[in-house]
């Protein structure tokens, strides 16, 4: 979460030294010059995203229209492959953010397949998708609010959705022999 708040505040370094935590977390297989290579094309996604969104004088369909959403897909494409996230990852993220930002109500499944796609490369499996695609739901809500209230409870969401994600990444890593009752 603080990564898109210090995003917003305009603070594009302090974003990316956000990120670069998360994805050294979450992908610790990875080399540091990798993740923060990551976090660095994932502000430029952040930022490319705001530009669409906030064109001056573009109503709703001139933003979903927009032709940079492309160059949006783009660099997402490149954070998948810095990451060997799979590269549907691109396409969906990038309609989430596209429907999303004209408040398509499509850009939940987006979200919600862009999300799966992303914790099945962190977790090995899908098993907690449903749960943590709700969570980001929430998350996402919360940072539409840009207020305290939203902020803090984005938060405390923000807070369960990466604990069951490393959890789900501990038990998986270090998977013992389940016990049938």
């Amino acid at each position: 979460m603080t990564g898109y708040v210090e995003h917003d505040r305009g603070r594009l370094d302090k974003s990316a030294e956000a990120f670069f935590q998360v994805f050294s977390t979450l992908f610790p297989e990875i080399s540091p010059v990798r993740s923060w290579r990551a976090a660095e094309v994932y502000v430029q996604v952040c930022v490319k995203q705001d530009e669409i969104e906030n064109h001056p004088g573009h109503d709703a369909t001139q933003i979903a229209s927009d032709p940079r959403w492309e160059d949006v897909k783009a660099l997402l494409a490149d954070f998948s492959r810095i990451l060997d996230v799979p590269d549907s990852y691109a396409h969906n993220t990038m309609n989430y953010f596209r429907f999303h930002g004209v408040r398509d109500s499509r850009y939940v499944n987006y979200l919600l397949e862009s999300d799966r796609v992303f914790n099945v490369r962190v977790i090995g499996n899908d098993y907690w998708a449903k749960i943590l695609g709700s969570l980001l739901l929430i998350l996402t809500e919360c940072h539409d609010k840009h207020d305290r209230t939203g902020l803090e409870a984005g938060i405390e969401f923000a807070t369960k959705y990466y604990e069951i994600i490393l959890r789900a990444k501990y038990l998986q890593t270090n998977k013992a022999p389940e016990l049938v009752a």
